[in-house]
């Protein structure tokens, strides 16, 4: 017997099983967790998530199926996959290409549409096939588009997720794993796989009038840079969206910074871009 629980009510949920005395197992991951315990002849699995605002509770238990059925997919592929040994990364930061710019500016934000999905293609770790499968079946099975791009992240993200096993008798716990990488060889796999869309994102930052990039958006501030950058995404066979953005530059006086886009336009969606020094996946 299985029940869905969101994941805000985990820990008031374990601090009653404790409290009554329960024998259960509980196994955390980064966004999700399990409870199992046996009573009687019955088998009992609580499922915690996250609920998705919106989302009705008939399309959640499809959206959830459907992951569950390609994050097995995933680490399954991942497992066969022939992996060079992952080598040491340099820091690069993200704020370094927004020095001597104007507090307010019109910036061109290019937009790499499923960036880190065609990035494990690019590796070999998905066939064209399987992303032609993902989205037929994801439409067939689940059709909500905002859960579209989640569930990409998602799949992919599994290869890096860490677990936590604990086992509780009687409300005392007996055994605590920590959280350690459910698969070591996963979560290389998925380390190559960003670092194929760092490395895009470094060499478009190259070209001038470039002004930095955030995940797999690239800063522009001018039409001609602009242009060359969607060219080279083309040409790599990616898709993008460009959007241009009124937005005001923020200086950290300890580093960093951020962008407010759309500052012009109080009715439309304000994106804010947190800029702060973090690890790039590029090979020395």
């Amino acid at each position: 017997m299985m029940f869905n629980l969101d994941i805000k009510n985990l820990e008031k949920d374990l601090e009653k099983l404790i409290s009554k005395k329960n024998t259960f197992q509980l196994i955390e991951t980064s966004y999700t967790a399990r409870i199992k315990q046996q009573i009687g002849s019955k088998v009992i699995t609580c499922m915690y998530s996250e609920k998705k605002e919106g989302v009705p509770p008939v399309v959640l238990k499809k959206y959830n199926n459907f992951i569950l059925k390609y994050i097995n997919k995933t680490r399954a592929l991942a497992k066969k996959f022939q992996l060079e040994e992952v080598k040491t990364y340099n820091d690069v930061g993200w704020c370094a290409c927004l020095s001597n710019l104007p507090k307010e500016i019109n910036i061109y934000c290019i937009d790499i549409r499923s960036a880190y999905f065609f990035s494990a293609v690019n590796l070999g770790l998905f066939k064209k096939s399987f992303v032609e499968t993902f989205n037929k079946q994801f439409y067939e099975e689940v059709n909500y588009e905002d859960l579209y791009k989640p569930a990409r992240l998602v799949i992919l993200g599994s290869l890096a997720t860490k677990r936590r096993i604990r086992d509780y008798d009687k409300g005392i716990c007996i055994s605590d794993t920590g959280f350690e990488p459910y698969d070591k060889k996963a979560r290389n796999v998925y380390v190559e796989v960003c670092r194929g869309v760092d490395n895009l994102m470094l060499e478009l930052n190259k070209i001038p009038g470039t002004v930095g990039y955030y995940w797999d958006c690239v800063f522009a501030t001018s039409e001609d840079a602009k242009k060359r950058v969607e060219d080279e995404i083309e040409k790599r066979g990616f898709d993008f969206k460009t959007e241009k953005r009124f937005s005001r530059i923020y200086y950290y006086p300890n580093g960093g910074g951020c962008i407010h886009s759309n500052i012009d336009k109080p009715n439309s969606e304000q994106k804010i871009y947190q800029f702060n020094y973090r690890k790039v996946l590029t090979k020395i």
